[in-house]
């Protein structure tokens, strides 16, 4: 398995959940990189920053969220 990102891309194809129409951010986010990462990322982080749950929000806020992927941290 690769982690560049070609590789990346092929792994989310596998575990998108493509939900037309996406009504919410959680939609939108289901569809692009699929359920584990919207829970181990998405969904917390959402609640924390914005004390909302992405179901609450509208689908033009979740690609306001970068998807990096380069490492941030050079080390």
């Amino acid at each position: 398995m690769s982690l560049d990102e070609k590789g990346l891309e092929a792994i989310f194809e596998k575990v998108r959940e493509k939900r037309t129409p996406a009504p919410t951010s959680e939609d939108v986010v289901f569809g692009a990189l699929g359920r584990g990462l919207y829970e181990r990322f998405f969904k917390n982080c959402t609640h924390k920053h914005l004390e909302l749950d992405p179901s609450q929000l509208n689908p033009g806020v979740a690609p306001r969220v970068p998807v990096r992927y380069d490492r941030y941290w050079k080390d």
